[in-house]
């Protein structure tokens, strides 16, 4: 069976507006599925377009900068966005 491949590994998770129709069959949000699928495909989705060129550089400079981020920066970036450490 398709899904069951897909949970196993076995195949990629399909397209978004699929993920989508089966989140609606089941009963669940689809941003559930969603980020889920993201996470298999090993990149993270951003819900928005960005319409200001500022924005849209500082997230592509993020996602360029990530796998190598220390964790002083990646503390830097937490207190810039006002979180604190996961516990």
């Amino acid at each position: 069976m398709y899904l069951a491949d897909v949970e196993a590994g076995r195949r990629p998770p399909p397209i978004d507006a699929r993920i989508a129709e089966l989140a609606e069959a089941i009963g669940i949000a689809p941003d559930e599925l969603l980020g889920a699928a993201a996470q298999d495909r090993g990149w993270v989705r951003l819900g928005w377009r960005p319409r200001d060129r500022r924005k849209e550089r500082l997230a592509r400079e993020l996602v360029a900068r990530w796998p190598d981020m220390t964790a002083a920066e990646m503390e830097a970036l937490e207190r810039a966005l006002g979180k604190g450490r996961d516990k």
